[in-house]
């Protein structure tokens, strides 16, 4: 009887050597876990049920700021949510000093309209970055950070 040989277990094809994973049968399996898969990855095109959550920037100090943004299983790339999107860290300040300026500028007794309008604006701001007819599984692009 001939030694040992090299091959699929799956599929029987002959493989180079014993750790050797066979080509057919992972392209067969990648193309099955993308198929099941909710979401794809922008950056590694690997599908994924449920992104993991890490902060931005990565390895910073304690006391600097930091955003937590969903990040690919498989690459740990940041990616952004194109269904449920953020406002931009300067859009956000915006609104901050717009709401000190409301109390600093506005009279007092105009204050509950000034402020509701901003936060209408913030609203509109929040809709306005949504992007409609979004596939679930395109649903995460590649993030700028």
């Amino acid at each position: 009887m001939a030694p040992h040989e090299n091959k699929c277990e799956s599929c029987g094809a002959a493989l180079p050597n014993v750790g050797a994973i066979c080509s057919n049968c992972d392209d067969a399996l990648r193309s099955a876990e993308i198929a099941t898969a909710k979401h794809l990855c922008p950056v590694c095109a690997q599908g994924f049920n449920k992104p993991i959550y890490e902060r931005c920037p990565r390895d910073t100090k304690w006391f600097m700021p930091t955003q937590v943004k969903p990040t690919c299983p498989h690459c740990h790339s940041f990616m952004r949510d194109r269904k449920s999107p953020r406002l931009t860290p300067k859009q956000t300040l915006a609104f901050i000093v717009a709401t000190v300026a409301v109390y600093g500028l506005v009279p007092q007794s105009h204050h509950k309209s000034a402020l509701a309008l901003l936060l209408a604006t913030y609203v509109i701001a929040n809709m306005l970055r949504i992007e409609k007819n979004v596939s679930p599984q395109n649903r995460y692009a590649r993030d700028g950070a």
